[in-house]
């Protein structure tokens, strides 16, 4: 392994260990608790008057709104590290400038670091002791010099407690680092082995659907022309990955029940009798017999089952209605139909697109949900496919 390949695993680590501990959902509970805690020492503080705490707090409460919007914007992990630089310059500042805070540092900084490691992983942890122990080291100085005056009563640091100290925050980012360090290997470990389980998974389905043409119960390349459609307009829906990947995974198996089929019937020149076209729309039954009791395969099911519903009610096999129809098998009935229709068929000719076009958006509102079927026919146009 190369050492571009080691950075690209070292960051892919991160994300999931970030998309483990649910990151962006902590962050924003921190922005949330930080500009809440500073709102109520603002009120506490400035009571007698805008001092340095009630400024502090004021710039803090900014920070947090423009945190807020941040984060939502989709930058979770900027607004994080911004959150933990901010809060670290306030409680820094109000350190130097003491008042009756000169100990809190020695509490905040300690949990900074465990905070900064656990959310951001093992990589943020170098950086953040040394910040840590400099800022230490800073006041430290500060102290000795007499820059710093404590509270009455407070004792003046003695280097054996200053030693003490940074030896404390090494000790912490050594024993931190080694528990992430095991963390993230185990979960190296993890994202492998599941890498290698989809690869598989996926290679099973597309083997599935060239049996399916290999058997002549598809025309050849059928499964791979529908597939990269399904993927094509899912895209330009922008619909979320789980629901992309469940629309693929269907599409290789859109078929699937058709191996029960007789290749005398697929195969067919001619028009269907009545009871073999009864047998052959019993393909979506075969499917659900199939795909039902595979646990792993239950999340594609809904498009070999259902693609032949309609949303009058009218198809088969279970006669089911506009919205009782699942969404990924409403959408899928689209592309398979224009997929057919425009392919060469052993009892027909390929229909020209415009024909194709035409029959998809007449039947808008009657076989296809209205809605899909617009968003379908303005993705085609996109593609400069409504013609031939």
């Amino acid at each position: 392994m190369n050492r571009r390949e080691k950075a690209q695993q070292k960051r892919d680590l991160q994300r999931l260990y970030q998309e483990m501990i649910g990151l962006s959902n902590i962050i924003q509970q921190l922005i949330i608790i930080t500009g809440l805690t500073a709102l109520v020492v603002l009120l506490v503080w400035s009571r007698d008057g805008i001092g340095v705490v009630a400024t502090m707090m004021i710039l803090l409460l900014l920070i947090v709104v423009f945190l807020f919007f941040l984060h939502r914007s989709g930058y979770p992990n900027e607004a994080g590290v911004i959150l933990f630089a901010t809060v670290t310059i306030i409680i820094t500042v109000l350190a130097i400038n003491g008042d009756g805070i000169y100990n809190i540092p020695h509490i905040f900084y300690p949990i900074l670091l465990i905070f900064s490691g656990i959310l951001f992983g093992r990589a943020m942890i170098p950086a953040v002791t040394t910040v840590v122990i400099l800022i230490e080291t800073l006041l430290f100085v500060l102290d000795r010099t007499g820059l710093i005056v404590p509270f009455d009563g407070a004792v003046l640091w003695a280097p054996d407690y200053f030693a003490f100290v940074i030896i404390t925050l090494i000790v912490t980012g050594i024993l931190l680092s080694v528990t992430l360090k095991t963390v993230e290997e185990n979960l190296l470990q993890i994202a492998l082995s599941e890498k290698v389980i989809k690869e598989s998974y996926e290679l099973t389905l597309e083997s599935w659907a060239r049996a399916l043409e290999l058997s002549k119960r598809e025309p050849h390349g059928h499964s791979q022309r529908i597939t990269e459609l399904v993927e094509e307009f899912a895209s330009d829906l922008e619909l979320d990955d789980e629901l992309k990947s469940h629309l693929r995974h269907g599409a290789l198996l859109h078929d699937i029940g058709k191996m029960g089929i007789p290749e005398t019937i697929l195969q067919k020149p001619g028009p269907l009798t009545a009871a073999e076209q009864k047998l052959s729309r019993e393909h979506t039954l075969f499917a659900k017999k199939m795909l039902s009791d595979i646990a792993y395969l239950e999340s594609l099911a809904d498009i070999p089952i259902y693609h032949h519903e309609q949303w009058d009610g009218k198809g088969y096999p279970e006669g089911l209605k506009e919205e009782h129809i699942p969404y990924t098998a409403r959408l899928f009935a689209l592309i398979d139909n224009w997929v057919s229709l425009t392919s060469h068929q052993v009892y027909r000719p390929a229909w020209s697109n415009e024909q194709a076009f035409a029959y998809i958006q007449n039947e808008a509102g009657k076989k296809f949900d209205r809605r899909i079927t617009k968003a379908f026919l303005k993705f085609l146009k996109k593609k400069g496919q409504e013609r031939s």
